[in-house]
């Protein structure tokens, strides 16, 4: 603005004279970096710490949930491969 200002010909205004810009800029003040919260440190104990037969049994049930889901979406990535290749190279009957 102060160039095309100076460029028309028209006086430069006092907000934009030499010194306050450098002043307005040094007035800013810059903002903190945002970081994460540190976690708590986990206590730490001397003595081992053992799971329930219950605890067990429900992490044993979890497993094997997870495994038939991974099953499944293994059979399906299979599936959508065979499509594929079958579709890439025209024998899907289409």
């Amino acid at each position: 603005r102060l160039t095309a200002a100076l460029i028309a010909g028209r006086a430069v205004p006092a907000t934009m004279r030499a010194g306050t810009a450098t002043a307005a800029a040094a007035a800013v003040k810059p903002m903190p970096v945002a970081t994460e919260p540190t976690p708590a440190p986990v206590p730490v104990t001397d003595a081992p710490v053992y799971a329930t037969r219950a605890e067990v049994a429900a992490l044993s049930e979890q497993i094997r949930q997870l495994a038939e889901v991974q099953a499944a979406m293994i059979t399906q990535l299979s599936e959508a491969v065979a499509l594929l290749t079958a579709r890439t190279s025209g024998t899907d009957g289409r």
